[in-house]
Parts: C-alpha cells; sequence; structure tokens
C-alpha cells in the first residue's frame, strides 16, 4: 500500500523445482516486508536449497538483510560438502544504486579457511561497479585481490586480479561432475574506453590435475601469458605433461583489442614427443594406446570470424589394444599419418596407415563444414572421399567376440569411394573378405572358407555374397540395405543352406538346411520360412552332484535375469522340420524322432509355437526297465514353445498283459501314471515292468520293484508304492534313501519287528558295496540302544519324550 507518500506492505514468495535459462533450485523461500516508521524500516529473508548453474553448485544459501534503505545490515550463508561461506556488508540504497563495506568475507573447509584481510569498499548500481582493493589469504602464501572499476555511462572501466599459491581443491565443493588438484598464481590485468581495450595483460603458471566425467589430465607445468591493446594481441602457451610430451601454442594479432574474438591473426600449435600413455588416463579402460605422437597446426584467423588451418600428426612405434570381457585385440602400427585443411567452406583430411605384417590402410575424406566459429555442416554441401587397403585378419574377430570365436584368419580387402551431399551421401565400391576360418567352441564348429562380397552402389548396400561351410554342408546369403541420412531405412535377404554343421558337440549334433527370408527397417524385422534338420541326435546327460538349496532358501544377493525387450518390432513364422535322421539317445531313452513346428511371435521371449513332435520308433531302458514307447507326442498347441504338452506312452508286453507308463501334462509339469491292460494294481504293474510276473513276496524282487518305482515316479507315487510293497512282502519297514537323486548311490533297507521291543533291519546300496545291519532294542518307556554294523560300526543310546 501506499501511505503519507511512501510505500509498505510485505511480500513472500516459495518455489520448488525451478528450472530455467541454465539455472536449476530445488527450493527457495524469499519475503521481504517495509514498514511504515522512522526511516521506513526493512526485513528480507532468502533461504535456496540446491542451487546449480553451468557446473557451479549451491547446496544450501541464507541470505538476510535488515535495517532501513538508508542504513542496512546484509549477512549471508553459503554451504555446499564440507564448505562454508560467510559474508557481512554494511551498506546503504538511494537513487537506484547501492553502496557500502564488505566487512566479512570468509570461506572455510577442509584446507583451512580463506578470509577478508580488511573491510573491502563496494559500490553497485546501473552507471558504476567497484571493488576496491578486496583481499582474500589463506594458509601458507594463499592470496587472492579483485579491484574492478566500471562506469557504464563513460564506457570505461579496469579490472585486476592477482592470485598467489592457490589451492585448486578448494573449489571441488562448490564444482558438479569437475576435480582439481594442484595450485595456481597469476595476474589478469584490463584496461578499455568505449569498445577498446588500452591494454590486457596475463600471465597464469598451473601444475596439478584436471578430472570430470570424460578426461583426467595431469599437467606438469603450464604457463600462459597474453599481452595487448590498441596495437594488437600476442598470447603464448607452453604445457609440459607428466607422461613426457610438450605442447606449444601461440597467437599473433596486429589488430586492435575489443570485446569480441579477434578480427584476424596467426595461429600455431605444436606437439612434440607425446607419449600417448599421457592419455591413458582420458581413454575408456579396455582401450590401451602406445607410441610417440608428433604434429602440428598452423593458420589464420580472419575476419567475420572465419578460420584457415591446416595441420599434419604422425605417430610412431605406436600399438593399440582393446580388451572386450576375456579377450584382447592387439595391433602394432609401425607408421600412420593424417592430415587436415579446413579452409572456406570445407574440411578436407587424409589417414595413411602402416600396419606390422598386417596390412595398409588409406583414406580421403571432404566435408562441407563451413572454416568459421561457431561452424556447422552445409546439408546440401558435397562431400567426397575415398578408403582403400588391404588388412590380413588374424585374432581380431577372437577380441571383439572373446569365448564366441577362435583362431580366426582371413584376408580382408576394401574400396570405397564417397560422392553426394553431407545429408545424402552416396557410397561406391567393394569390401571383400576372403579365405577366412573361424572357430565357434560353443558350437564346436569351424567354419571354413568364408567368402563376403559386399557391394556400394550409391544408396544401396548389397551382400552380393556370403558363404560359409562346415563340415560338408554350406550356408549361403543374400541381401540388401537401402541408406538415407546416414542409416539403414529399409533392408531384404535371403539365407539358405543344405547339410551346414550347426552344432558337433559331445552332447549334441546338429546339420541344418535353413531356408530363409528377411526383411524390416530401422524398428522392424520380419523372418520368414522353413528350417529343415536332416541330422539331430542327442545324446548324454547332465548328472551334477552339486547340492541344490532348499525351497526356503532366500540367495538375498541373486541378481535376478531381467528380460530386455527387443529392438525391433518382431515378425517372426519360421516351420521346423525333422529329417529322416532325428535321434534322442540319452537317460536310457532311445527314440528316432519325426515331424515339423512352426514357430512365430512379436519377441524373441515370447515365441509360440504349433505343429507336432513325434517318437517314430523308441525304447527306454535304465535300471531293470525294458519299455517300447508306443506312443510318443509333443504338442505345440499355439502356446509358448518352452513348454509344449505331452502324450507318451511307454509299454511292455508279457502274455497277456501290458505294463508301463504314460506321461501327460507339459514339459515343464509333467504327469507321470503307471498303464496297464488290463487293470491291476500299481504295484503289480510295476513288477510286470520290471519282473515280468506279478509281485510275490520275494524280498529281492521288492528290492528291484522299488528301485524302479525311484526311477520312474514322483517321490508322492513312489511313497504310495512303498506301502503296497511292504504289504506284499510282509515287512515292517521298506524303503529307498536316495542320494541327491541318483539311484546308483541309493540304499534299500528292510526292517521288521521281530518282538515288540527288538527291531531289525538290514540295508544294502543298489551297487552292492554298502551294507549296513542296525539292531535295536527299547530297554524301557523312554530308554533305547541301537548298534550298527557296516561300513562304519557302533553304539547309540538313545532317550525319547513321547508328546501325547
Amino acid at each position: 500500500r501506499r501511505a503519507r507518500g511512501n510505500y509498505e506492505g510485505e511480500v513472500s514468495v516459495e518455489s520448488h523445482d525451478l528450472l530455467a535459462y541454465g539455472i536449476s533450485l530445488q527450493k527457495a523461500q524469499l519475503y521481504g516486508s517495509l514498514k511504515a516508521g522512522e526511516g521506513l524500516p526493512l526485513e528480507i529473508r532468502a533461504d535456496l536449497e540446491d542451487f546449480s548453474y553451468s557446473g557451479f553448485r549451491v547446496q544450501s544459501s541464507h541470505i538476510e538483510a535488515h535495517g532501513t534503505p538508508g542504513t542496512h545490515t546484509i549477512e549471508g550463508t553459503f554451504r555446499s560438502a564440507d564448505s562454508i561461506a560467510s559474508l557481512l556488508a554494511k551498506g546503504t540504497y538511494e537513487q537506484s544504486g547501492w553502496s557500502g563495506i564488505l566487512e566479512l568475507l570468509e570461506v572455510s573447509g577442509s584446507l583451512g579457511p580463506m578470509s577478508l584481510e580488511k573491510p573491502a569498499p563496494l559500490e553497485f548500481s546501473s552507471e558504476r561497479l567497484i571493488i576496491d582493493r578486496m583481499m582474500l589469504t589463506g594458509n601458507r602464501k594463499e592470496q587472492l585481490t579483485l579491484d574492478v572499476s566500471i562506469e557504464q555511462k563513460h564506457q570505461e572501466g579496469s579490472v585486476m586480479m592477482r592470485w598467489t599459491e592457490l589451492e585448486l581443491r578448494r573449489m571441488n565443493q562448490w564444482l558438479m561432475n569437475v576435480r582439481l588438484s594442484g595450485r595456481t598464481s597469476g595476474i589478469v590485468e584490463a584496461e578499455w574506453d568505449q569498445d577498446l581495450v588500452d591494454r590486457i595483460y596475463g600471465e597464469i603458471d598451473l601444475a596439478g590435475r584436471y578430472s570430470d566425467t570424460t578426461f583426467d589430465i595431469p599437467i606438469d607445468n603450464a604457463d600462459f601469458l597474453i599481452e595487448g591493446g590498441r596495437n594488437g594481441l600476442q598470447a603464448n602457451l607452453d604445457i609440459n605433461l607428466f607422461a613426457g610430451g610438450l605442447i606449444k601454442g601461440h597467437f599473433d594479432s596486429q589488430s586492435p583489442v575489443h570485446f569480441d574474438m579477434p578480427a584476424d591473426g596467426k595461429i600455431t600449435l605444436e606437439w612434440q614427443e607425446m607419449n600417448l600413455s599421457a592419455f591413458q588416463e582420458i581413454l575408456p579402460e579396455e582401450l590401451t594406446l602406445a607410441g610417440r605422437l608428433d604434429g602440428s597446426v598452423e593458420g589464420m584467423l580472419r575476419p567475420d570470424h572465419r578460420v584457415d588451418l591446416r595441420g599434419r600428426t604422425v605417430l610412431s612405434r605406436g600399438a593399440v589394444s582393446h580388451t572386450v570381457q576375456k579377450g584382447r585385440m592387439e595391433a602394432e602400427i609401425e607408421t600412420a599419418e593424417a592430415t587436415f585443411v579446413w579452409q572456406e567452406k570445407t574440411l578436407t583430411g587424409t589417414l595413411s596407415i602402416l600396419l606390422a605384417d598386417r596390412g595398409t590402410l588409406n583414406a580421403k575424406i571432404t566435408l562441407p563444414l563451413s572454416a568459421r566459429i561457431p561452424t556447422a555442416f552445409n546439408d546440401s554441401g558435397r562431400v567426397s572421399g575415398s578408403l582403400e587397403g588391404t588388412v590380413k585378419e588374424h585374432g581380431l574377430l577372437t577380441a571383439l567376440f572373446p569365448g564366441a570365436v577362435q583362431e580366426t584368419e582371413g584376408d580382408f580387402r576394401v574400396n570405397l569411394t564417397m560422392d553426394g551431399t553431407w545429408k545424402k551421401p552416396l557410397l561406391h565400391g567393394t569390401m571383400r573378405l576372403q579365405n577366412a576360418t573361424a572357430y565357434l567352441p560353443s558350437a564346436g564348429i569351424r567354419l571354413e572358407d568364408v567368402q563376403t562380397l559386399i557391394t556400394f552402389d550409391r544408396e544401396r548396400i548389397v551382400i552380393d555374397k556370403l558363404s560359409v561351410r562346415s563340415g560338408e554342408g554350406i550356408l549361403e546369403g543374400k541381401a540388401e540395405f537401402q541408406i538415407s541420412e546416414w542409416q539403414v531405412s529399409q533392408f531384404h535377404g535371403k539365407i539358405s543352406g543344405k547339410d551346414f554343421r550347426t552344432m558337433y558337440l559331445p552332447e549334441i549334433q546338429l546339420y541344418s538346411s535353413p531356408s530363409l527370408i528377411f526383411s524390416g527397417g530401422p524398428d522392424k524385422l520380419s523372418v520368414q520360412g522353413e528350417i529343415l534338420i536332416p541330422e539331430f541326435v542327442l545324446s548324454g546327460y547332465e548328472d551334477s552332484d552339486a547340492i541344490q538349496p532348499s525351497e526356503d532358501v532366500i540367495l538375498v544377493d541373486d541378481k535376478a535375469v531381467t528380460q530386455r525387450e527387443s529392438p525391433f518390432l518382431l515378425d517372426i513364422n519360421i516351420r521346423i522340420v525333422l529329417g529322416k535322421k532325428a535321434y534322442i539317445r540319452t537317460e536310457g531313452i532311445n527314440a528316432k524322432l519325426t515331424g515339423k513346428v512352426n514357430i512365430s511371435g512379436k519377441e524373441f521371449s515370447e515365441l509360440n509355437g504349433r505343429g507336432l513332435i513325434e517318437v517314430q520308433k523308441g525304447t527306454y531302458k535304465r535300471y531293470g526297465v525294458d519299455l517300447d514307447i508306443t506312443r510318443g507326442r509333443i504338442i505345440f498347441s499355439g502356446g509358448p514353445i518352452q513348454n509344449p504338452a505331452l502324450d507318451i506312452l511307454a509299454v511292455q508286453t508279457v502274455d497277456d498283459v501290458t505294463a508301463g507308463i504314460a506321461v501327460s501334462g507339459t514339459v515343464q509339469m509333467p504327469v507321470v501314471k503307471l498303464y496297464s491292460v488290463p487293470s491291476m494294481p500299481d504295484s503289480d504293474i510295476l513288477a510286470y515292468i520290471v519282473l515280468g510276473r506279478p509281485l510275490s513276496g520275494d524280498k529281492n524282487d521288492a528290492s528291484l520293484v522299488l528301485n524302479a518305482a525311484n526311477v520312474l515316479l514322483s517321490k508322492s507315487e513312489s511313497a504310495s508304492l512303498q506301502e503296497q510293497i511292504r504289504d506284499v512282502a510282509g515287512l515292517d519297514v521298506l524303503e529307498i534313501e536316495s542320494d541327491d537323486g541318483d539311484v546308483t548311490r541309493s540304499i534299500l533297507t528292510v526292517g521288521k519287528y521281530l518282538t515288540s521291543k527288538l527291531y531289525v533291519s538290514y540295508g544294502q546300496s543298489l551297487t552292492g558295496e554298502v551294507d549296513i545291519l542296525r539292531l535295536r532294542y527299547l530297554i524301557s518307556k523312554h530308554w533305547e540302544v541301537e548298534t550298527t554294523s557296516g561300513t562304519f560300526s557302533g553304539v547309540d543310546l538313545f532317550y525319547k519324550i513321547s508328546f501325547r
């Protein structure tokens, strides 16, 4: 409100998650009041949280002012990490300007404080800015002095900043993603009148280290000198790197200095005996460089921010290595030379590489990049270039695909040219791979006589020929890719083959004859066709002795496997056809398969199957069980391909009795039941399967039948059969103690109570290697003694408590 000629009132502002003009502010609370009374008392408060701008960050700030416009005090506290900056100033506001005295300025932290040595006069207004000899001092010889005088009305002023032995680590608490270390000293002075700089002088000395998310540059010593005015400008740069090498730069302009980029000048930059290991810190961990680099850049800075530059660099005794997982790619470079010329509207460059005993590569390129600052590519500008050379491949693919590819070699030749525009480049020429070989350990196959011819024809890339031999078979392919604006816009092709050895491992041998066509674009892949499996043999099985945790065990550090979505929109429709030599010979099964399955889906992790795989002829023989597989079907009804339905019947016929097992359900949840014609108890069915006759009271027969139950049936069904077999054999105890599911290490135990107090049992492993005889006698209601004789003998005394 306005009363008696004065304004009075109050205002408050609150902000959350503010982001504007490069400023980020998580939270702000502002308050101000102007009251009626003598001198118009005022109060201002500001609290800011997590303020950042251009890589600079303050985690929290508190600023307050109180008094009157004529006489007031300003206090501020700024925090970031373990550093705190405090200030105190007293002054006066009048006629749109503020003037006063900075009485306190201190920055504290782990390196000790830097503080204002004496009060410094300040003045801020639309017409002038004055900071009069503000001096901060710290530990040892640290000192920073700032003197500023700017008269906006007359467009003149001067600035002087001088620092001595300043510890760069002080800045780390206030910077984001940047770490500095070392010390620096220097001076910067400037005086100007109107738009012309009468004098500028700067001298900076630095030794330390600069690190961010990309670079880590150690500097032994760096000197920068700049001096100029109305008669021109000169600047010199000298850097010595810790790991060796020298960088020198010089700029010389005869034009008067303005507050802008110099109108013209001569630029030179050179580097000598630079050890590439000096750049190791700024390279990815998996990439290693070695060698010595020498080179230079020289040219002119032209009016209107145009440049005219040319340069050359040479690498000698070089080497590059790249580690990928467990593999490593290495290449020795005898010499490598690169040149460039950047002028007018183009950038032209050349590259020549001589690899030790591996071949040569030569490249030229011209790009429509305007020689001015800032720069940009001209979309309609012409491009041209060439790449030609011959390289002997030996181990490159092994390093790029460690564990997947071994013993690779071949001859690679390239002859390419480029023209067109930057937005629409056109490629011409060929790339050829000949006489290449490789071993794929995961599949157990050797790829031989690999031949590839790739033709570049304007906006098309055509794989004219791709052929690979494995075993007695061959795989061939062709493809065409359409290129638009430096990326693939669409593609199509086909793959065919005959009797190609796809897997050749002890437990599986697979040959395939594919006939596939594929097509798509940047975000779509379609695969259609058929894969004939002329020969397939699955033999052997994995038998692990590892003890698996029970279901109630929780692995707290277990890393769940997350299914990544395919980068393509998929359209897969492939028919798999089994040929005349498809066999399974594993875990007692000897079966010949036939059938076909159609695989379709939109995601690799969610493929569906429709079709039927049948057992044409097969048997099951294991641990005394000898069955003929009379019906065996794996049914894919359109659901997930990894979980088809099962319909399997394996039987044995004795006289007029047919006995066996029937398997239904799915692969992930199979249901196994005993089967017989005519119908009979499960114990007799198993007896016919194993003995060829009904179950008698003979304990040896019971042992064999119980063994078969443990092999064929689930634990619950096996336990039910144990009850039946025990009753037939007249035993009180009949059980198999299994060792982690391995029947060969299981022990069959039979037991009988001779009296109500005396129990005798005998156990024998199914291999006959272990015998155990136990005798247990009830002494009283609570006490019991047991003796054991066998591989290990002993006596145990038990005390029993019955909770009834």
